[in-house]
């Protein structure tokens, strides 16, 4: 069976209100023009002429004269009541033309002011992922209709962006896993077309293989990670000034390479997480700090607490920086600010996709901002342990 639309139903719900109220109206108002029918008649009946020579005592009144005052009365009475029924007749036909006016009028409005739902149920029916950049036209009335078309254009608004999104990163996923797959099988094609093979030629085309299978194993390990569940289990108190110190000396051979120094400022501060996943956070983002830093800089890192008690730890460096413009970005899988600087220090572009997606699963967040004079400086915010 099929289902009636909003506007019958509205209309249905109309139209039954209108004759409860009709019906009402009509019984109270024939009630009343009855008894003041009555009323009127009693005041305003004249009284028959007499005449002088009829006794006032009725029992004195022969029988023509009993007749002529019964015959009198009788037809003022069925007078009054043909006019009474007369209005009830009327008053009924015009009960009905009011409950069909009023049923068409509410038909009418009720499409009216439904057409914006129906725009937007026949939107809906015919949205797919071609045209879900197209936006439905929200109206001046600001009611709920108009609520609920503003919501349905920021929902497409989200999926759009999500698939674009989702297209670029199977993209970008695919370039990442072809290069070093196109790599393998070149080295194999070249290596196989050789009659004569030494044993340093094996020895590389080995030590060649492993690197590229290494790239590829981390690759999938970070899409691994990126797609991890949102629970994180072990959690812990764990001691930032600890745990960033160890990270220090682990990377101070690379930052010595450079010349780089560190500075660090902070104080017996807590964190409740994951120790591995916080490690790995806070060494991704020290390492790139050290990486696209320049000779003989410097890699400053600060925790202190905020006016809500949130742990709030900052990454400093002197490098080149990251362009306003690209900020908002560099945390999208596979985002490279300069390619070619990226591909020569090596990277997949997933380390602060990595960073941020970890971050997030310690109810915390990460941003970016220009240090001064020159470098970037990473903002972590983790929540206060409870």
């Amino acid at each position: 069976m099929k289902k009636l639309s909003i506007r019958i139903r509205f209309t249905a719900m109309t139209i039954g209100l209108l004759i409860l109220c009709a019906i009402g109206l009509t019984i109270v108002t024939n009630y009343s023009a009855g008894k003041m029918a009555a009323q009127i008649a009693t005041v305003t009946t004249p009284a028959m002429q007499v005449p002088e020579t009829i006794p006032i005592d009725p029992n004195q009144l022969t029988d023509n004269q009993q007749s002529m005052l019964v015959t009198q009365n009788t037809e003022d009475i069925e007078k009054n009541q043909k006019v009474i029924n007369q209005f009830h007749l009327t008053s009924m036909f015009y009960m009905f033309i009011i409950i069909i006016l009023g049923g068409i009028g509410a038909y009418y409005i009720s499409g009216k002011a439904l057409l914006p739902l129906a725009k937007l149920n026949k939107k809906i029916k015919t949205s797919t992922i071609t045209n879900l950049s197209e936006k439905i036209e929200v109206g001046t009335t600001h009611d709920e209709i108009a609520e609920i078309t503003l919501s349905f254009n920021k929902m497409t608004d989200r999926i759009h962006e999500a698939f674009v999104s989702q297209q670029q990163f199977s993209g970008n996923v695919a370039h990442e896993l072809r290069t070093p797959l196109a790599i393998l099988k070149t080295k194999i094609e070249v290596f196989n077309k050789k009659t004569e093979r030494s044993v340093e030629e094996y020895t590389d085309l080995v030590s060649d293989l492993e690197k590229q299978i290494q790239r590829l194993s981390e690759i999938v390990q970070i899409l691994l990670d990126l797609t991890s569940v949102d629970t994180i289990e072990d959690k812990e108190m764990i001691v930032i000034d600890d745990l960033i110190n160890n990270i220090l000396y682990e990377l101070s051979s690379i930052a010595n390479q450079k010349q780089i120094h560190f500075a660090t400022s902070y104080q017996h501060h807590e964190v409740y997480g994951n120790i591995d996943l916080l490690y790995r956070i806070f060494y991704n983002l020290i390492e790139n700090s050290i990486k696209y830093n320049g000779l003989n800089g410097q890699v400053l890192i600060e925790a202190m607490l905020n006016q809500e008690g949130q742990t709030v730890i900052q990454i400093r460096d002197t490098g080149i920086g990251i362009p306003e413009s690209r900020q908002k970005n560099i945390f999208n899988p596979f985002y490279r600010v300069d390619e070619s600087r990226s591909r020569s220090i090596g990277g997949a572009g997933l380390g602060l996709s990595i960073v941020k997606n970890m971050i997030e699963k310690h109810d915390g967040t990460v941003s970016v901002k220009a240090n001064q004079p020159t470098g970037s400086c990473f903002i972590i915010t983790l929540p206060n342990p409870t």
